[in-house]
């Protein structure tokens, strides 16, 4: 015959709330602002457009607190915040340290007259910030600065084996695509993907144009099995359209 007692059950109860209230209280006390603060933030990357004052103010509000609380996600979206900064990562260093780590942008294109395009595609602000000349210049629709920039690395190489590079690309708003070389050649290369037109043209280019770039306004490679090239107008006569079949 099994006998129960009460009072364990009660005891037990009593032992278990007893053990719960420890817990909160030795959590409350882990987690008070004042109990382990965060007194060291180090930083780790190249600092060759951000200093690490600016990261240091970016991210004082978020970085300061208890050491166990703190949000690392948001402070890393702080850091992330200033200009120049692409990646950073945040951990922390035991006692009271934190430790951030970025890296900065790798610019690969001005876009339009206001953003930059980083080496992976994405749309970059500068306020009130210059980035650095000679870089090609990127124009398009809003939001397709990945695509524009994915065509231009297509197109570069099939110019670089010829000598010649790109300065500028532009998709219009009717989806249409237009080349600038860097030696002040303009092409019109259409609609879709230009590669074929423009390896067309470049098989054709030295014979054709390359003694004659000064009379040249632009080349319009949107045609089956040639292009045109519209010549600068002379003597106020309009400009002349020579077509180039084969």
């Amino acid at each position: 015959m099994i006998v129960d007692h009460p009072y364990k059950t009660v005891v037990l109860s009593l032992t278990l709330l007893g053990l719960t209230l420890i817990a909160i209280a030795g959590l409350d006390y882990l987690l008070r602002a004042d109990t382990f603060p965060v007194r060291n933030v180090s930083f780790q990357g190249e600092f060759k457009h951000v200093s690490q004052r600016q990261l240091a103010e970016a991210v004082t509000d978020r970085a300061s607190g208890n050491f166990f609380a703190l949000d690392l996600t948001a402070v890393q979206r702080a850091a992330e915040k200033v200009p120049w900064v692409h990646r950073a990562t945040v951990r922390r260093r035991w006692p009271d340290g934190l430790h951030i780590q970025f890296t900065e942008q790798q610019l690969a294109a001005r876009w339009g007259d206001q953003a930059w395009v980083n080496s992976s595609g994405e749309l970059v602000e500068l306020p009130d910030q210059s980035g650095p000349a000679g870089l090609i210049q990127l124009d398009g629709p809003p939001g397709l600065h990945a695509e524009v920039l994915a065509q231009w690395r297509r197109l570069e190489s099939i110019v670089a084996p010829h000598g010649l590079g790109i300065a500028r690309l532009r998709l219009t708003p009717q989806h249409t695509w237009e080349i600038g070389l860097r030696n002040g050649l303009t092409l019109l290369a259409g609609r879709g993907q230009p590669e074929q037109r423009l390896t067309r043209f470049l098989e054709a280019y030295r014979q054709t144009l390359a003694g004659r770039l000064a009379r040249v306004r632009q080349v319009d490679l949107r045609y089956t099995n040639g292009f045109a090239v519209e010549w600068n107008t002379r003597a106020g006569s309009p400009a002349a359209t020579d077509n180039n079949e084969g």
